[in-house]
């Protein structure tokens, strides 16, 4: 049995469940940032899409632990960066990423509502490349995945969805931070084949909220990567089609 660093975690998935031997895979890395996060999606295609960065400093460590799952994937370059939002343990690592791999494509909800601009050492690296601003209902091109934006710049998706039973009775939040940067945040969904996850940065609490109630507008997930580390702020109780 391969061994996994406990530094990352790997999520291989097959088409379907009746999947042949050597079919193609979508590969799904959790990179472990203490903190952040940074989520490395490699398509069957081979093209590869790295959701945030980790934080910068600490000797380069969160690039290292991106650098070592891109191995095990055999990934030598970075087709697409998305900034889910411009907090530090999310975008600090653009710079040290840059120092080992290239990125063709830099994607972000536009610039930070705390700051009024982009982080400096970010607006630098995607002057040299693509950089594209998304927003709610966009798609995000990866060649055998279909990757949809349900959520940015504090906007959900507009799609009609399914009655939501598990809105009744949830209140919305009052806290201070749902006016910040990570309300804004991009969230998106991955489906291949009948497979799909769900990565929304640190949505908070109400603007998951405006995702499934009162109609669930992301459709049923199979795996689903907790809001906001976890805590109180992001984590919607209403989302009850998780699995």
């Amino acid at each position: 049995m391969r061994r996994v660093p406990t530094t990352w975690l790997l999520v291989l998935l097959a088409a379907s469940s009746g999947a042949l031997q050597g079919a193609k895979t979508l590969d799904l890395y959790f990179i472990d940032t203490e903190g952040g996060q940074a989520t490395l999606v490699v398509a069957p295609s081979g093209q590869s899409l790295l959701i945030d960065t980790g934080y910068t400093g600490f000797g380069g460590r969160d690039t290292l632990r991106i650098a070592a799952a891109a191995k095990d994937a055999g990934v030598k370059k970075i087709d697409t960066l998305l900034i889910t939002h411009f907090h530090d343990d999310h975008v600090g690592g653009v710079a040290n990423l840059l120092d080992r791999f290239p990125v063709t494509t830099f994607v972000d909800h536009g610039p930070s509502i705390e700051t009024k601009d982009y982080p400096s050492a970010y607006a630098a690296a995607f002057a040299k490349g693509q950089h594209r601003v998304v927003a709610a209902g966009d798609k995000i091109a990866i060649k055998d995945l279909d990757v949809t934006v349900v959520a940015a710049a504090g906007n959900a998706i507009g799609q009609q969805g399914e009655p939501n039973p598990n809105c009744a009775g949830i209140p919305r939040s009052q806290s201070d931070l749902e006016s910040g940067e990570n309300s804004q945040s991009v969230g998106v969904v991955i489906q291949f084949g009948k497979f799909r996850f769900a990565d929304l940065g640190d949505l908070t609490w109400n603007k998951e909220l405006a995702l499934l109630c009162p109609e669930n507008k992301v459709g049923r997930i199979d795996l689903y990567l907790t809001t906001h580390h976890g805590g109180d702020l992001g984590h919607d109780p209403a989302g009850g089609d998780h699995e």
